[in-house]
């Protein structure tokens, strides 16, 4: 039974893994980005978490239509994402509204679903 949980876990990581990939390939167009706002997320003071976490929200033209979105990042610094700051994104050419951040960011998406398939590994092989 234990083996099957973990095996569950490696099988979820691997479809994560893959999901998230295929969206890093279909953001294949550069752009540059601006911020333009800061979103506040709930208080998570109660869970023994910083009290916000704070998503920054860009802007960005494709083919003459503004594109202004939240990023798929965060920060519980309120001072890590500034009004005015240039991002470089990469967006998806048939869905601009998808898109990544070039550097200096990793996907927190693509670090959970590998954190799934090590825990998943040495459940097994422990």
């Amino acid at each position: 039974m234990l083996y099957a949980v973990f095996g569950l876990f490696i099988v979820v990581g691997v479809l994560l893994t893959v999901g998230e990939v295929l969206r890093i390939r279909r953001c294949s167009e550069p752009a540059k980005a601006r911020i333009v706002g800061v979103e506040r997320s709930g208080d998570l003071a109660k869970y023994g978490l910083s009290k916000a976490k704070y998503y920054p929200k860009v802007e960005f033209s494709v083919q003459g239509k503004t594109i202004r979105a939240i990023a798929d990042i965060d920060s519980v610094f309120i001072g890590a994402f500034q009004e005015g700051m240039d991002l470089d994104v990469r967006y998806n050419p048939a869905d601009p509204e998808e898109f990544i951040l070039r550097r200096g960011f990793f996907p927190k998406r693509l670090i959970g679903s590998v954190l799934l398939i090590v825990v998943g590994i040495l459940g097994i092989v422990l």
